[in-house]
């Protein structure tokens, strides 16, 4: 692998200047990529003599010809923190029984090659269990009747010779979906570690797993949807769910490569798995009531001349009584860094619409707006719509989370401080029946 000349380590929402660091065509191509709209994740401006880097709400590694960009998370409690957050909203339990990152430095190790290193892991243990086979239907000429013949392939394809016939039948063999998604991974992954003694592992058990099947026809695009898990092969699926990750925030920027150096991405969005980890805490901390995730409603705004659906509303996540089914509150949860600024207006303009979408039956419509902070957590600010004669007619409640905080508690198992005051917080703003 060729060097890198320069490491360079960021936060989210946050801008650098990196100098002599000429782009190469393409590195270019990749930049390109990843400042598409709508989902901005990384933004490189390239002047004369300096390039800029400004980070969104992903967070990961980006590895041009000259110098790696490596974006850290900073409410989350750095890369081991994401970890954390994706196993607690994923079940994903390969973290906890991980021996590797106990002899590691986790917060000097870059996010992609510890998630290399937990899919190596699972992976060796599944070559530890005994690597699945299974009975795969397969159609060949052979030399002896196996299976079914197929009769009408043998006249069109084979007539007149009887040397061979055209069967279908059951072979028992190790080349199998299973597998062929592990392998297809490590083969993916291999030359993009950095980490010397990781890259090492991924090379001796992609090796395994290649002369067991062969990945080369596999469609990584849909290959996960395709699998079914069963006793038989439910320890596989720590390992797939690691598998997707790798291949999945790499995303077709992995095609890219400029000479021995892949130029590729691997960046996961904060603001998604934050949604995530807020539905972990709220179904957690609410237990009276129904949660219900990316609700969608298109009876809020509504053309009155057409009398049809002028457009759909999102909130992240509304609140409702398990037995009528009635919303009775909205939230939405947006990873900023709102610490040390004012919420943006038109995030309060969208919480302001859910107040009065669905808040029905309270006197002061109300909703909540959930963000990440550096504080414990808790009630931050609390906003009201006014009149001109200074009423108030709607109002949002501005709720911070510390995420590892909150992350402590999830792990212990049991509904800690942290998760009991936020669902107090939450369930006085809901009005009484």
């Amino acid at each position: 692998m060729r060097e890198i000349v320069q490491r360079i380590r960021l936060s989210e929402w946050d801008t650098r200047e990196v100098k002599n660091c000429e782009l190469m065509e393409d590195d270019r191509r990749l930049v390109e990529e990843l400042a598409r709209k709508p989902q901005c994740r990384l933004v490189i401006d390239e002047f004369k003599d300096r390039t800029l880097v400004r980070t969104t709400s992903w967070v990961g590694i980006v590895r041009l010809s000259k110098f790696e960009i490596e974006v850290v998370p900073k409410l989350a409690g750095a890369n081991l923190g994401v970890l954390e957050m994706i196993e607690q909203t994923s079940g994903l339990d390969a973290l906890w029984r991980s021996s590797s990152l106990r002899d590691i430095d986790v917060e000097g190790t870059n996010l992609y090659d510890l998630f290399v290193l937990l899919l190596v892991e699972e992976c060796e243990r599944i070559l530890r269990s005994g690597v699945l086979a299974d009975y795969v239907e397969e159609e060949d000429a052979l030399s002896v009747l196996r299976g079914r013949l197929l009769l009408d392939r043998q006249i069109r394809q084979r007539y007149g010779q009887v040397d061979k016939v055209i069967c279908r039948y059951d072979d028992y063999h190790q080349n199998i979906r299973e597998n062929q998604i592990l392998a297809y991974a490590l083969n993916h992954c291999a030359n993009r570690v950095c980490q010397p003694s990781i890259a090492k592992r991924v090379r001796q058990v992609g090796i395994i797993f290649r002369e067991v099947c062969d990945w080369s026809n596999l469609d990584p695009t849909h290959c996960w949807e395709e699998l079914t898990y069963h006793r038989l092969n439910e320890h596989y699926r720590p390992a797939h769910e690691l598998a997707r990750i790798v291949v999945e925030a790499s995303g077709l920027t992995s095609l890219y490569t400029a000479g021995a150096v892949n130029c590729f991405s691997f960046l996961i969005d904060m603001n998604v798995l934050f949604e995530r980890f807020v539905l972990r805490v709220l179904r957690s901390a609410v237990k009276s009531l129904e949660v219900r995730y990316q609700h969608v409603e298109t009876s809020v705004l509504w053309d009155a001349l057409a009398k049809l659906p002028y457009g759909r509303i999102v909130p992240d996540f509304v609140l409702s009584d398990f037995v009528t089914g009635k919303i009775r509150l909205a939230l939405d949860a947006k990873y900023k860094l709102y610490d040390d600024r004012k919420v943006d207006p038109g995030d309060l303009y969208q919480t302001f619409i859910y107040s009065y979408a669905f808040s029905e039956g309270t006197e002061l419509p109300r909703s909540v707006l959930i963000y990440p902070s550096e504080n414990l957590g808790g009630l931050e600010s609390h906003l009201h719509v006014r009149t001109m004669s200074r009423i108030p007619k709607a109002s949002v409640f501005l709720v911070s989370v510390n995420i590892p905080l909150f992350l402590t508690e999830l792990k212990s198992g049991a509904i800690g401080p942290a998760i009991t005051s936020i669902g107090k917080l939450i369930v006085d703003q809901i009005a009484p029946e």
